[in-house]
């Protein structure tokens, strides 16, 4: 079994292939490698030539479709065909330097990773010979996966329309992946068994032969794909629950707030202090806030965190301070917010809902990220 698989797609890249089998073979050399090459049948000869490398190494393996085409099934039907313990995914035209593939499988090694992304945005990459137009496209590409995937989040993935990448053999499972359109990274990244990625910079090169696969379906596709990988992702769906939960809790904040702000004890207090009408709000507010902290905090618990809680700090009441210390930071700025409002006359219930939805973000990450993954992060150290 190689310790390397290289997964080439290709489609008519007669004028480029036997030259990138022979650099990726120099690129590998003292690595147990084999190479994949899935050919959707090119009416220009590509089969052929590399056929005829193939007869002079046996490291280089045809793959020839006839009955489907387009490049992701092509990378999904080279990882099928793999045996290494890692494989990379790279075109044939040069835009992908194969000097880059020993750079990518060191750091899988050396940090333990199950997927490297060659980023041409990370530090060291670059790009060069894309114009105005087509570093839009990319820049828009970009900001929707980061906005609708967690997992491009979470990892911080600085190029996730990358076609140029590393995973683990083992965390793929060929038959799970259900792409649209051409950019397979961000459909390993969601349903691959990912629990470490990291970036490799790369210079991005002008294409030496066949012709670009960017066209106005293949931007249409790619908003399609993000679409409904966001709507499956799990971290969104925790995302909604949070949000709902919330939306309970607003309502107890602020049903009690308007029950607190009437009893007599506080009609007392605003006859004995001398504060500012704003000032004394922030008493039944904080009240109400509290209130509402430990609502969601038992229904999150219970309903959105549910299967991270065994990875939670131990214990139900130590998830409760935790939950609420993450709470003080977003209560902080709640205070703030409501506060500043209401000086400027902002009416008192609508300030306390807009101090709410401005620091639900805070409150929802915070507990995401702190209260119920420390004893993972703890363990990943």
């Amino acid at each position: 079994m190689p310790h390397l698989s290289v997964v080439v797609p290709t489609y008519n890249e007669a004028a480029s292939i036997e030259e990138v089998l022979r650099q990726i073979g120099d690129a590998c050399a003292g690595v147990d490698y084999e190479i994949v090459v899935v050919d959707d049948n090119s009416p220009d000869g590509t089969s052929q030539l590399v056929e005829e490398s193939s007869r002079k190494d046996p490291r280089v393996r045809l793959v020839l479709r006839t009955r489907e085409r387009g490049l992701a099934t092509a990378v999904i039907e080279g990882i099928r065909r793999a045996t290494g313990t890692f494989v990379v995914v790279m075109d044939s035209d040069f835009q992908h330097p194969p000097t880059t593939i020993p750079k990518l499988l060191s750091a899988a090694q050396d940090q333990r990773a199950d997927l490297v992304v060659a980023s041409r945005y990370a530090k060291g990459g670059s790009v060069s010979g894309f114009p105005f137009s087509r570093r839009v496209i990319s820049w828009g590409a970009k900001t929707l996966s980061v906005f609708a995937l967690s997992r491009v989040r979470h990892f911080r993935i600085t190029d996730p329309m990358s076609g140029f990448f590393l995973v683990r053999r083992d965390v793929v499972d060929p038959d799970e992946l259900r792409p649209r359109g051409y950019k397979i990274l961000i459909e390993v990244l969601v349903r691959g068994r990912i629990e470490r990625a990291t970036e490799v910079g790369f210079p991005f090169e002008t294409r030496r032969g066949g012709e670009s696969k960017l066209r106005l379906k293949t931007q249409y596709d790619y908003f399609l794909h993000v679409l409904g990988l966001g709507f499956a992702d799990r971290e969104n769906r925790r995302f909604l629950l949070f949000a709902m939960i919330g939306i309970t809790g607003i309502v107890v904040n602020g049903g009690l707030f308007e029950i607190l702000k009437r009893t007599p004890p506080y009609y007392s207090l605003q006859n004995a202090l001398d504060v500012t009408e704003a000032t004394l709000l922030l008493i039944p507010a904080s009240l109400a806030r509290e209130a509402s902290i430990l609502w969601n905090f038992w229904w999150n618990d219970l309903v959105t965190f549910r299967d991270l809680r065994t990875h939670a700090h131990a214990g139900f009441w130590h998830r409760v301070l935790r939950f609420n210390l993450v709470s003080v930071f977003a209560w902080a700025a709640y205070l703030g917010i409501f506060y500043l409002l209401v000086s400027f006359g902002l009416g008192h219930l609508t300030s306390l809902l807009v101090a709410i939805l401005l620091t639900f973000p805070l409150n929802c990450g915070g507990n995401r990220r702190w209260t119920y993954e420390g004893r993972r992060e703890k363990a990943d150290a």
